[in-house]
């Protein structure tokens, strides 16, 4: 199933279980349900799991998957500032854009120097760019 839908997977069909699952830490219901996102089964999930399942949406190149489920975090409409944590750690910039536009640039920058260096600096440039642009600019 991996290898049909990840192109990043396409040439290790014969590899073991172990080498294609980076993270052992996979429930396999929730690599189920992940898979089913992957092939276009829409189904509505807490917010708890819509985190667990972008991480392993992420680790195994499902993108459309990890839209899917970006788009659900988007809908679901937090107002609590740890949810722009969870973006720069998760690398989900529409996630990040939608709640950046609801905090003060003062109230961005407290939050980000309350973040680990090493989540805005593994983050994509997407995502640092939102972030000077907020803090800086007042945009977002």
């Amino acid at each position: 199933i991996l290898s049909h839908n990840c192109p990043h997977y396409s040439d290790n069909t014969t590899e073991s279980h172990a080498t294609l699952i980076p993270d052992h830490d996979i429930e396999l219901s929730d690599l189920e349900k992940c898979l089913q996102v992957a092939h276009g089964v829409r189904m509505k999930f807490s917010t708890y799991l819509l985190f667990d399942m972008i991480r392993i949406a992420q680790s195994l190149y499902l993108t459309n998957a990890s839209h899917f489920i970006e788009e659900q975090l988007i809908w679901k409409e937090y107002n609590d500032e740890r949810f722009i944590y969870y973006a720069i750690k998760c690398d989900l910039s529409r996630f990040l854009a939608v709640h950046l536009k609801k905090v003060t640039p003062e109230q961005a920058l407290k939050i980000i120097r309350s973040i680990n260096e090493g989540h805005i600096d593994n983050s994509s440039m997407e995502i640092k760019k939102m972030i000077v642009a907020k803090v800086l600019y007042g945009r977002y």
